[in-house]
């Protein structure tokens, strides 16, 4: 299907710091994260509204020629234009450009924004258009995909794209809960950050109400053991442990 992408307002985005990431559980959230619209975007005063020939245009002003946009063949554009748009605005859109994340290329454009600076609300607004993709998670986080995209091996960007695509796959409703579990365990013994190990934590605890206790408890009993030696990590994990 060839879409219009109709909305252009926002073309500049105020600038502006990030909110915080936050290593706690996201389990009281529900995979639903509050909106803050108190700094809006910037609309752009693109036309000169006093103009005699946009007031009275003797013909058309818009070029009816002009190719439509098609959404299957640029998704990097109806991600843009998410992220663009005021976050209160953002869950209208989520649905609609989910439909068309269907290549690792296009996830790893949503990690990207989820790190921009001056885009409001980028880290919660990139895992909730995540919780509604598919399968794609999956090949993506048993790919190398994330550090091979980071040219300059810029460790910590890959461990803030891994943090978001493991919270996005602990609240993907299209994928079986089982799928996503057995997914983000499989990566305890592949990630050696602690932000990453924390996001692993955190994603059991948002899956708590889909998986069984018992299996949830023995993964976070690895982080527990002798296996590990960080000891923010077996701190975090035992308080994890206590909530199940």
């Amino acid at each position: 299907m060839t879409t219009t992408i109709i909305s252009r307002h926002f073309n500049e985005i105020e600038t502006g710091s990030q909110n915080p990431k936050k290593l706690k559980s996201l389990k009281d959230s529900h995979c639903s994260f509050k909106l803050n619209s108190d700094h809006p975007l910037k609309k752009s005063n693109f036309r000169n509204y006093h103009s005699e020939k946009f007031l009275h245009p003797q013909k058309s002003i818009f070029n009816k020629n002009l190719p439509k946009i098609s959404s299957e063949d640029n998704p990097n554009l109806l991600i843009r234009e998410y992220f663009i748009t005021q976050p209160s605005l953002r869950p209208k859109l989520r649905k609609f450009t989910a439909k068309y994340i269907n290549s690792i290329e296009t996830v790893l454009e949503i990690l990207k924004w989820s790190r921009k600076k001056g885009v409001q609300e980028a880290y919660d607004s990139a895992i909730d258009l995540l919780s509604e993709c598919g399968s794609i998670l999956i090949k993506l986080a048993n790919s190398e995909a994330i550090e091979k995209s980071n040219q300059n091996h810029d460790h910590i960007a890959i461990q803030e794209e891994w943090e978001v695509l493991i919270k996005g796959i602990a609240c993907a409703c299209n994928i079986s809960a089982e799928e996503r579990f057995n997914t983000i365990t499989k990566l305890i013994l592949k990630q050696k950050s602690r932000l990453v190990k924390a996001s692993i934590i955190d994603a059991l605890l948002i899956m708590q109400d889909e998986i069984k206790p018992d299996a949830i408890k023995k993964h976070l009993a690895y982080f527990l053991s002798d296996n590990e030696a960080d000891e923010y990590i077996r701190d975090y994990a035992q308080e994890a442990y206590q909530e199940i």
